[in-house]
């Protein structure tokens, strides 16, 4: 995990919770300038798992897949509302979340 005052540059790791439409364009303009990307889905079949550099295929709530996910990425997003509160609390833990997500848990 990078330190929150590190600029997270091209060839980083860009970590998707979520293989949605949304998702899918976050994909393709990342790798467009020069990011690698990993998602986590609950599909083998979902578009943005096909785009994506890494895709993981596990319930989105699953801590394991979450840990590994974080592991792999310089920064996480969430693209999904099936995130579970519990789930949001695991990855403040484990991994850099925006203020804004944070603020939602309390």
């Amino acid at each position: 995990m990078k330190d929150l005052s590190e600029k997270i540059l091209p060839g980083s790791t860009i970590g998707i919770i979520g293989g949605g439409v949304v998702s899918y364009q976050l994909v393709v303009s990342a790798k467009k300038m020069g990011y690698k990307v990993a998602v986590l889905s609950e599909s083998k079949n979902c578009i943005a798992g096909k785009a994506a550099d890494m895709h993981y295929i596990s319930d989105i709530n699953d801590a394991v897949y979450l840990l590994k996910l974080s592991e792999i990425s310089d920064v996480v997003t969430v693209v999904t509302e099936k995130l579970d509160k519990e789930t949001y609390r695991y990855l403040a833990e484990k991994h850099y979340l925006p203020k804004i997500c944070i603020r939602i848990l309390l």
